[in-house]
């Protein structure tokens, strides 16, 4: 399990849980992250 906080506490921290998780600006990802620093589909925990 991984444990995601923000530094700037711009969302509340969150478990991830899942066997598969991505990061990224697309909304099919496991966790949407609307930052222009990040790409449509920026990480992959598999």
């Amino acid at each position: 399990m991984l444990k995601l906080q923000f530094k700037d506490s711009r969302q509340a921290p969150m478990w991830l849980a899942d066997e598969r998780i991505t990061l990224g600006q697309d909304n099919r990802n496991s966790l949407v992250l609307p930052d222009n620093g990040v790409s449509l589909f920026h990480a992959l925990n598999s």
